[in-house]
């Protein structure tokens, strides 16, 4: 075109700044599987058929790309094209919901802005001066939703340097509706014109016939001749004739006609019939006028964007209208173009097309004067559909503009059941990457029905949990086996036990104490599924365990079948269950290598638990149940190291909940909320345990007991207790831990596995259980199953309580100690057990019942006195042995002899104990005496109990030979 038209000077009717405007888009959010076309078809029908133009700027650059709208008017108005842009913003963010723009600014070429390539200085004067292209093409389909033509392929396929760089500016130009109607008009003329010319008919015929015929004649006759003489001489004579005649025609005649179409005529035809379709659809999107601008310093860029932007566009039926590309070189001859470059750039400056006039000196070649018309512009005539396609946005990221693609899902709480309140608010909605102003609730009701949350490391999943507890307005419970962070954000307000006693006060639990109401077989059964669940149990393992703890229970006093114990509310430890394990072991009739294999699994970590911190924290001392499940209490486990402790310790917790819940009896059944308990890294207490379905591994049983530990969970909703069970890997868990909870909070799942599993639970399409991989930090996906459908929620940051006074100092370990006097009445009837006749203000049971001794010490010291003196020997030997700790003391006592060994006794239990005046070790009467040798019998039964090897029965022998010495040193009765 630059050969024969050149750029008409456009009128200096308004200043840019006066109508055009525009706005950078910083980040687009595409709802997943939507067409893109179709919503910026929606946003361009804003200004159809008012002559404003709509243009897509796009500057590139080696490093990122920068995405403008603008808008332009005709006329000065700056207020009007800002207005009108605002429109468009709004219209763009509307259509394209979590989107991001920046405010709406006048137009400037200053350097970062929209329009900053058409700086006159910089960019076109005498520094550097630009070349320009024009496209101009109808932008249709050739891949399926146009998803393979996107503007995101021009941008990464054109290669740049690291100084170069070049802008697209789509332009489009609303034509008047008027217009529209003159066209169309054009168009039914031609059509009518060339309508009688699309055909001829043509005919044409022969005809051919053939006559004959065939006759016979038959006849006689007589006549008077005439003689020679002038007489008439006679004739005799008669004349009878007869004729027979025939005659035949053929004939043959044909016709034929033919239609003769002017190929010509009748697809020109059919293209104006296409055009005014085409114009039809305009008449409802509007039609505009198009042309892509590609300015760069660099010819090659120029080049390469023009032609590769077209071939993107060009689809199947965009052979409506002849695609063309113009290019003016500022470089070629002397810069001989750049006087019409530069009237290029005010056409550009005012999103204007620009208009060619034919040049007068050029004739001959292609050029024809006479034919081609005086005034033309590079534009193709598009309809809004079309529009959209020609003027598209990126589908993927580009450098500098992030885009992002979501699933939807609901934009508000909906619920099928009418009554269901929202009342407790922890969010808002957050719908395509924008949070918007309405609120999701929980139902309080269905969080009684229990709570899942889910996500991995970092996604907010405690501050969900913070808020939920905060804004429920309930007492809660909280076991935290990893990280330790609840004691921080509830201090003060919440009441934190832990494992650490420098870090606070240290959680005191029993796992065999149970509430009044509960049966002693009850809970001996949901105990041995914890220790099920926490530690591999295999072949005759769980039988030996079992009768292990039913045995540890009678040394105690308990009558298991009436469920009552005579000495009152005594319980025993893991010291007792050990020791009843190992001599039930000794007694069976196991193979010496089984009972080796069940010593070192099953008392080996009995032991492990009644030594170091573990003593501490599984004691006779525990800490009252109201103070853990009826107030704001924290279980800080996170310094346990063993995570078979950690799962000990809060399943213990959980069924000690559960029967303190069933003791209740002032309870109704299905109450409303009352209490939560925060289960956190729940897979420790319940595991999925299909990878384990051996056996010999003790699979089975361990999926057993995370079932009934499940199922217990489920079941404590009638009390009015919501379990919020929290992990971030939902695969780890056992599938009933979901499956059982009636509120789901998914936070993001990285995990594809995870991801379905738990997304198929919260009713979720496939779409959004993709959408799981992305979402924000603090964004869920919470369903409940009264619930619509699921929602995407903005869960609000929790603000931590200052408490008003001090959370309290940790209570003593000796809470329940006793008084000077008490003790050394205690340690003097133990010492000599003819003092529990004495009467006393106190008697010797209750000194012991309100001591802190374990409570199967006090068992054997209360049953011994209520034995006579006479029968006291037996359980006088294990109590005294135990609480003073003999069996230490004679260790180091051994192979000494009898006066020795008395002496390191008299040491031992100087150093330790207090005794009533007159009735220390310091005397040597009958009491002491006896001490000394039950001592020494009852040290050799723990030797022979312990092992049967030479070196033990050496070390029985000495102590005998001891007790045999003893007899010389034997006091005076």
């Amino acid at each position: 075109m630059a050969e024969c038209y050149s750029v008409e000077e456009r009128p200096e009717d308004a200043s840019p700044t006066e109508s055009v405007a525009s706005f950078e888009i910083t980040k687009l959010v595409l709802e997943k599987d939507s067409q893109m076309t179709a919503r910026l078809k929606n946003v361009y029908h804003l200004l159809a058929h008012s002559g404003s133009s709509i243009a897509v700027v796009i500057s590139r650059t080696h490093r990122d790309c920068r995405v403008f709208m603008a808008v332009g008017i005709e006329g000065c108005d700056s207020e009007k094209a800002r207005n009108l842009a605002a429109g468009v913003r709004d219209a763009f963010l509307g259509n394209f919901p979590g989107s991001e723009c920046c405010p709406v600014k006048y137009y400037s070429d200053a350097p970062g802005s929209a329009f900053g390539f058409l700086d006159g200085s910089t960019r076109f004067g005498n520094v550097g001066f630009s070349s320009v292209g024009i496209v101009s093409n109808v932008a249709t389909d050739f891949s399926e939703g146009f998803s393979a033509q996107g503007i995101e392929r021009l941008i990464d396929g054109v290669s740049l340097g690291p100084d170069e760089e070049y802008t697209v500016m789509l332009v489009g130009k609303a034509v008047p509706h008027d217009e529209l109607v003159l066209k169309k008009n054009q168009l039914y003329g031609i059509y009518t014109g060339l309508s009688p010319f699309a055909s001829v008919q043509r005919s044409w015929g022969e005809q051919q016939s053939t006559t004959w015929t065939k006759s016979l004649n038959i006849g006689m006759f007589g006549s008077i001749p005439l003689t020679p003489a002038g007489s008439f001489g006679p004739s005799l004579g008669a004349n009878v004739g007869t004729g027979i005649s025939r005659g035949a025609t053929v004939g043959t005649m044909s016709s034929d006609m033919v239609t003769v179409t002017e190929y010509g005529v009748k697809h020109m035809l059919e293209t104006v019939e296409r055009q005014v379709d085409r114009l039809e659809e305009c008449e409802a999107l509007g039609m505009w006028r198009f042309s892509a601008y590609v300015v760069s310093p660099e010819i090659r860029l120029v080049n390469e964007t023009a032609r590769m932007y077209l071939s993107l566009t060009q689809g199947e039926e965009s052979h409506l209208e002849s695609p063309a590309i113009n290019i003016w070189n500022a470089h070629r001859g002397g810069g001989a173009d750049k006087g019409e470059i530069s009237r290029l750039r005010d056409y550009m400056m005012h999103l204007d097309h620009p208009v060619f006039v034919k040049r007068q000196n050029t004739e001959g070649g292609r050029f024809n004067s006479e034919n081609w018309p005086d005034r033309v512009s590079c534009t193709a005539d598009l309809s809004g559909a079309e529009l959209s396609k020609a003027i598209n946005l990126p589908r993927k990221s580009i450098p500098g503009l992030p885009v992002i693609e979501c699933a939807p899902f609901g934009r508000e709480v909906s619920s099928y059941d009418a009554e269901s309140a929202g009342d407790i608010r922890i969010g808002c909605i957050h719908h395509m990457h924008h949070d918007e102003e309405m609120p999701v609730g929980l139902s309080a009701q269905s969080l009684a029905s229990h709570v899942f949350v889910t996500g991995s490391t970092g996604c907010g999943k405690s501050n969900t949990v913070y808020k939920l507890l905060d804004e429920a307005n309930a007492n809660f419970l909280v076991i935290e086996p990893a990280k330790g962070e609840y004691r921080y954000e509830f201090e003060g307000t919440a009441k934190a036990y832990g494992t650490n006693p420098l870090m606070g006060e240290i959680l005191r639990i029993n796992p065999f104490v149970f509430p009044e109401g509960i049966h002693v077989y009850e809970h001996i059964d949901r105990i041995l599924e914890v220790f099920n669940v926490c530690w591999p149990m295999y072949a005759a393992m769980p039988a030996v365990l079992k009768e292990a703890v039913i045995r540890a229970y009678e040394s105690v006093g308990w009558d298991l079948k009436t469920s009552k114990n005579e000495f009152g509310a005594l319980y025993p430890t893991f010291k007792d269950v050990c020791k009843e394990v190992d001599a039930y072991i000794e007694g069976s009739d196991y193979s010496a290598d089984t009972k080796g294999d069940y010593k070192g699994s099953l008392k080996t970590r009995l032991e492990s638990l009644t030594n170091g911190i573990n003593e501490l924290v599984f004691c006779d001392g525990c800490i009252p149940d109201e103070d853990l499940f009826d107030s704001r209490a924290i279980v800080d486990l996170s310094r346990v190291g063993s995570s078979e402790n950690k799962a000990l310790i809060m399943g213990v917790l959980v069924i000690k909940l559960q029967e303190y819940r069933m003791s209740q009896k002032e309870r109704a059944a299905n109450e409303d909320l009352k209490h939560i308990t925060v289960i956190e890294e729940a897979h420790n207490l319940l595991r999925n345990c299909s990878n384990l379905s051996s056996a010999e591994t003790g699979g089975d049983i361990a999926a057993k007991s995370v079932e009934m530990i499940s199922n217990a969970i489920a079941e404590m909703r009638t009390y009015g207790e919501a379990f919020v069970i929290v992990d971030q890997s939902p695969g780890l868990l056992d599938m009933s831990a979901i499956r059982n909870t009636n509120t789901k909070i998914i936070m993001r799942l990285p995990d594809e596995g995870d991801r379905n599993l738990v997304g198929k639970a919260a009713n979720l399409n496939d779409a959004q259980i993709q959408e799981l991989a992305r979402l924000q930090r603090g964004v869920a996906a919470i369903y409940q199953n009264e619930w619509i459908e699921p929602v995407l929620c903005h869960i609000g940051k929790h603000e931590c309580e200052q408490a008003t006074q001090s959370a309290g100092v940790p209570e003593s370990q000796n809470a329940r100690g006793l008084s000077d006097a008490d003790r050394q009445y205690l340690n003097t009837c133990l010492l000599d057990p003819s003092k529990i006749d004495e009467p006393r203000e106190r008697s010797f049971a209750e000194c012991v019942r309100e001591s802190d001794l374990p409570d199967s010490l006090k068992a054997k010291a209360i049953g011994m006195a209520y034995l006579p003196l006479s029968k006291r020997r037996e359980l006088y030997g294990e109590s005294a042995y135990d609480y003073f700790g003999m069996e230490d003391a004679l260790k180091e006592a051994e192979g000494l002899g009898a006066a020795a060994l008395v002496e390191s006794i008299r040491n031992h239990l100087s150093r330790r104990w207090e005794f009533e005046e007159g009735c220390g070790v310091e005397q040597w009467g009958p009491a002491q005496y006896l001490f000394v040798q039950t001592m020494l019998s009852e040290h050799a039964s723990v030797l022979a109990r312990q092992a049967r090897d030479i070196e033990t029965a050496e070390s029985i022998f000495k102590f005998a030979r001891a007790a045999a010495a003893l007899a010389s040193m034997k006091p005076v009765m």
